[in-house]
């Protein structure tokens, strides 16, 4: 079987890491003279809330892009091949050693602090260590001490999802004279179901909220992991109608970039509360929906061509710190929200001076960066290898 490495996956994590990490910080921090601040600069003031607010929205798009590519395409390359799928024993140790050890350390270590028994009834264990929340719960953040964690579920359910669905689409494509282009119609189902979710959640929902659980579970996020299975399809199977638009990719990612940071501008207008939904949060949520997807394909997409040619995007990409931010940047996703809200919680921190919020921000995020790396070099590298480990004694055997 193929096997591809595609490096520029590492900065593209720390880039989808980062974006949540600013929404967050703005959320936690909250700046105490900023509506002063918005009065004496409005079009400054209105356009940094409207874009710090839709970050988050976005840096869990990319997320969901890259594992959908990055999960899916050994599927495809395997099938295109004429060989068998990737085995499924070391597909599901080496998702539950990426995700669930440093998870669980979190969960634990926050409950603690916290004093959060509740997380120890069969509910709590089933809602938070288990994932269940996402679909058990009615409240906003799921009754999960780390409210980042309402995506680890969806991830979770994709990671299931997406053997059953390389066998579906296996068998749908073994007889077609275009299996490529029969698998890109099916994912373009595959998005309209995520699409038509949202519109059922949206018209039957009396909670007045664009993060809810039925507005974020898999079905509604179907559409923008589509997204990246769809370019992993494009990738493996390399159709001669998608190679000129490929190397232009490679040439033009600095357009590309640019044109992505346009259409989060229009969508950060578009779903702000001064903007032409105003406080229409059924509207919000389908704007939402539809414009991440296209600005998360198109961050991704210069990470997937495979050229040496450069552009700054790629460039960016390549640079050792960022690449290094994205090795531990399941660490910084899991305990930005804790350091942030017990940073804010030391006197003097609390809703401070708008000037100050760059020193707060960078503060947390150097000690988030310090439990990441020693999440991720003495906790997550070793299970994993672990994991591959075990697989390969498995082999010989």
């Amino acid at each position: 079987m193929e096997r591809r490495r595609f490096p520029l996956f590492d900065g593209l994590r720390a880039l989808a890491a980062t974006l949540v990490f600013v929404f967050h910080s703005w959320a936690f921090v909250n700046a105490g003279d900023f509506a002063a601040f918005v009065e004496s600069h409005s079009v400054l003031g209105s356009a940094w809330a409207n874009g710090a607010d839709r970050l988050g929205v976005l840096g869990v798009a990319l997320f969901y892009v890259i594992s959908a590519f990055l999960l899916y395409r050994p599927f495809v390359a395997a099938r295109l091949a004429g060989h068998d799928g990737p085995d499924l024993r070391r597909y599901a140790l080496r998702r539950a050693a990426r995700i669930v050890p440093a998870y669980w350390l979190a969960l634990t270590v926050v409950c603690l602090i916290e004093g959060r028994s509740d997380v120890l009834s069969l509910r709590g264990i089933f809602q938070t260590y288990l994932f269940g929340g996402i679909y058990d719960g009615h409240a906003l953040w799921f009754n999960n001490p780390l409210p980042a964690a309402w995506t680890i579920a969806v991830e979770v359910t994709f990671y299931i999802f997406l053997p059953f669905w390389a066998a579906l689409v296996g068998a749908a494509c073994a007889r077609s004279r275009d299996p490529v282009r029969r698998e890109l119609s099916m994912l373009v189902g595959l998005a309209a179901v995520g699409f038509g979710w949202k519109l059922v959640v949206i018209a039957t929902s009396s909670t007045e909220n664009t993060i809810q659980p039925l507005t974020v579970a898999l079905p509604a996020s179907l559409d923008v992991f589509a997204a990246g299975m769809g370019m992993a399809v494009l990738s493996a199977a390399k159709p001669e109608w998608a190679r000129r638009p490929a190397d232009l990719l490679a040439r033009r990612s600095g357009a590309l970039w640019l044109g992505a940071l346009l259409v989060y501008g229009a969508m950060c207008w578009l779903a702000a509360a001064t903007g032409p939904t105003g406080e229409d949060w059924r509207s919000k949520v389908m704007i939402l929906g539809v414009m991440k997807v296209i600005v998360a394909t198109a961050l991704v997409l210069p990470a997937v061509v495979r050229s040496d040619e450069g552009g700054a995007p790629r460039r960016f990409l390549r640079f050792r710190p960022v690449v290094w931010v994205g090795l531990v940047s399941y660490g910084l996703y899991l305990w930005q929200v804790p350091v942030l809200k017990r940073i804010v919680e030391i006197d003097g921190f609390s809703k401070p001076p708008i000037a100050e919020f760059p020193f707060i921000s960078l503060l947390a995020l150097a000690i988030t960066l310090v439990i990441a790396a020693a999440s991720w070099y003495l906790l997550e590298r070793r299970v994993l290898a672990w994991a591959n480990s075990r697989f390969r004694s498995r082999v010989r055997h």
